[in-house]
């Protein structure tokens, strides 16, 4: 038997994570595995190619010789797998390009209506479904294969696949107007701590960057209640007096009838949007992708409703 024959996909994708971030538990994590059950497909495959692919040192794992031919070798024959699917949908015409994209709730208000139409419109024809989350877990399923792209904000977790950078959002302080009472158009964040938060637990990203921005800014957020469902959330806001932390965008519509009040946070509050895409889309496939996303967040920016701002400035 070849060794060729002994190789799995699975072992090559474990490979891949490996040499991407230089650390097998780094890998693990992403790929949502245990690290011994990585270390053993790596074993086999090791033991299938006869020579070892990387050298273990204090930081972590670079590749061997060896292990930069086959990686060089393996991307090339992943995405042509990939492109080989993708050429039989173009040659028989069955069904257009199919993407299931992750998408945070003020995201798909802005741009889900756009994403559908743009995507139509493409020769061939992709058809975007849409799964509505929050960043933490959108990137969970990403790396799960669970979603083959996702729009969510940048985290701390390093991301297996193409990363890209759409827009910042700005995050503003909302609750009910009496809620607020005469709070000034703006306020800076140390004054936060005089209002009613509703946040997520510790360690979901939105929780994280709130503390992140308090250590960096000299102040403090004062949490009332923690809870990660974004409903209770809202429910908190509307029928209990508390405030919350959100996207400019997110509750643009109460803000403008009157049912909620808004404050601007001085200096401004942004979190970077991102299009990650997963390594299982084909190079084709992503640069479509990009492509259209990037057009109409672009036309978004340039409307001015929602506060985002271009990722550059």
């Amino acid at each position: 038997m070849r060794a060729v024959d002994k190789i799995s996909l699975r072992q090559i994708r474990y490979f891949q994570a490996i040499c991407e971030h230089g650390s097998f538990s780094t890998a693990a994590r992403l790929l949502r595995v245990s690290q011994p059950a990585l270390g053993l497909q790596i074993k086999h495959l090791e033991g299938a190619l006869g020579t070892a692919l990387f050298e273990r040192h204090a930081r972590g794992v670079t590749p061997t010789r060896s292990g930069m031919i086959f990686l060089r070798h393996t991307k090339r024959a992943l995405d042509a797998l990939t492109e080989a699917e993708e050429a039989i949908v173009l040659e028989t015409r069955l069904r257009p390009l199919e993407i299931l994209m992750g998408i945070t709730t003020t995201g798909g208000k802005g741009l889900v209506s756009a994403l559908m139409e743009e995507a139509a419109a493409c020769k061939p024809q992709y058809h975007l479904s849409f799964h509505e989350g929050m960043s933490d877990d959108l990137l969970k399923m990403l790396a799960l294969r669970q979603l083959q792209a996702s729009l969510c904000y940048r985290g701390e977790e390093p991301i297996v696949g193409s990363v890209l950078p759409l827009y910042r959002d700005e995050f503003v302080l909302v609750a009910k107007p009496r809620v607020l009472g005469n709070s000034a158009k703006r306020i800076s964040f140390r004054k936060l701590s005089q209002y009613p938060l509703v946040v997520g637990p510790p360690g979901q990203g939105s929780r994280q960057f709130l503390e992140q921005e308090a250590v960096k800014r000299g102040g403090r957020i004062h949490v009332d209640i923690e809870m990660s469902s974004l409903s209770l959330k809202h429910e908190m806001v509307f029928r209990h007096d508390k405030c919350m932390i959100v996207p400019y965008g997110r509750f643009l519509s109460e803000v403008q009838s009157g049912t909620l009040g808004m404050v601007r946070i001085n200096p401004p509050l942004f979190r970077t949007m991102i299009l990650a895409i997963g390594e299982g889309v084909s190079p084709r496939a992503r640069d479509e992708l990009q492509r259209i996303v990037k057009r109409c967040v672009a036309s978004r920016i340039a409307e001015g409703n929602l506060g985002w701002l271009d990722p550059e400035r």
